[in-house]
């Protein structure tokens, strides 16, 4: 196996703790994204105010994103990841309380949502920010790697017990789930033997990064319409079909361990982004359950190559002092932009239904991945290797916490 790939980040305490307790709690925030999708559903019977949901997450999700890296430059960012956590522990059992109790309305479910977008962008900005103090730099992609493992990975059981407990304990015990995953993050972060973060105020041009337009925010509410009205499969049927993005993710995952920082190019980068929306394309069109659950694996695992690969280039070409905001700006063009899609999707789905709907956009981000990558040579050339990867020591609290 390459040296610099497989589970060698997994060899730091630090890093150890934070990413188990990072499985606990998105195995929750899955089981979370089912009931909502499913309530959401079936309060309104309509895909246009499903996929407008986008539009109460993504702009928050942008804001946030801006505002947190910002703010994961300035301040230590293992305190802020600490309140951002805390925040999600109260909005997921406010939110199951009140699915519990019959009073839960559609605006609320929206402000629900803005408000863990906005909160969420926070806790990325920190989190991904502060993975690079907890492995040496040699190890990062292998960090990297296992750090997109977590959501995408999770999506294996996650979405499952989600879906079994919508059908078997009702909506409202995904919530609470969800609220008591966050624990064991909080108790992690302060075990962790990291110095404060805090960095001097500075000023820079904004980092580029590259644009995905179709990302998992988008298809995770969609999905709902095609398990019920397309699929015909119920609550439990979107489960597996949103693990079977994980199954893929998770394969995805062993490629990258496999191959190490020798796929960090970025033509495979480009092949992934391109791929990804085009295998959406045969999914939207696809009748078959067990052709729309082997597309979702294709799907799974292109998408986790492709933001892996993605978040590598960023965080190993980015400078320190500018790590926060700049990962930010990553978090907007991977997550942040996506949903608003989604409130496309839902208008042309009302329209026109929600497989062609899902068919145009998944064409469009074809074209313009696809035109981008003709217009910015420098991403297609990008290449790991040619970085000085000077340093390569870990850094002086993960040196002297590594386990053999």
């Amino acid at each position: 196996m390459n040296p610099k790939g497989g589970l060698r980040a997994l060899a730091y305490r630090d890093f150890r703790l934070l990413w188990f307790s990072l499985v606990v709690s998105q195995i929750g925030n899955w089981m979370q994204l089912v009931a909502n999708s499913w309530l959401l559903l079936t309060l309104t019977d309509s895909p246009f105010l499903l996929g407008l949901q986008g539009l109460f997450t993504s702009l928050p999700f942008i804001a946030g994103s801006l505002f947190g890296g910002a703010l994961a430059d300035r301040f230590d960012r293992r305190t802020m990841v600490q309140y951002t956590q805390a925040f999600q522990i109260l909005s997921a059992a406010g939110q199951g309380v009140m699915v519990a109790s019959g009073t839960i309305q559609v605006w609320q479910i929206y402000l629900f949502g803005a408000l863990n977008w906005a909160v969420g962008a926070l806790d990325t900005a920190g989190r991904q920010a502060l993975i690079p103090a907890l492995v040496p730099r040699s190890h990062l992609s292998s960090a990297i790697a296992l750090n997109s493992t977590v959501r995408r990975g999770t999506a294996i059981v996650g979405p499952a017990l989600g879906g079994l407990a919508v059908a078997g304990l009702g909506l409202s015990g995904a919530y609470w789930a969800n609220a008591a995953s966050f624990i064991p993050v909080i108790v992690a972060l302060a075990m962790l033997h990291v110095a404060p973060s805090a960095e001097p105020a500075r000023t820079r041009s904004m980092a580029s990064a590259m644009a995905d337009g179709l990302r998992y925010a988008r298809k995770q509410r969609m999905m709902a319409v095609f398990a019920r009205d397309v699929l015909r499969v119920g609550a439990s049927g979107l489960g597996v079909l949103l693990s079977m993005l994980g199954i893929g993710a998770l394969v995805g995952t062993g490629i990258l361990m496999l191959g190490g920082t020798a796929l960090v190019r970025g033509r495979y980068i480009l092949g992934a982004t391109i791929l990804t929306p085009a295998a959406l394309v045969f999914f939207a069109l696809s009748r078959s359950y067990a052709f729309s659950l082997g597309i979702l694996l294709v799907i799974g695992l292109l998408d986790m190559i492709g933001g892996a690969l993605r978040s590598s280039a960023v965080q190993l070409d980015v400078e320190e002092a500018y790590r926060g905001r700049t990962m930010g700006l990553l978090s907007i063009a991977g997550r942040g932009v996506s949903p608003l899609g989604g409130v496309q999707a839902g208008a042309l789905a009302s329209l026109l239904g929600a497989p062609i709907a899902v068919a145009i956009g998944g064409g469009i981000t074809v074209v313009w991945s696809v035109v981008t990558a003709a217009r910015m040579p420098e991403i297609r050339d990008f290449d790991e290797r040619r970085l000085d990867l000077g340093g390569a020591g870990p850094p002086p609290a993960a040196a002297a916490v590594q386990t053999a």
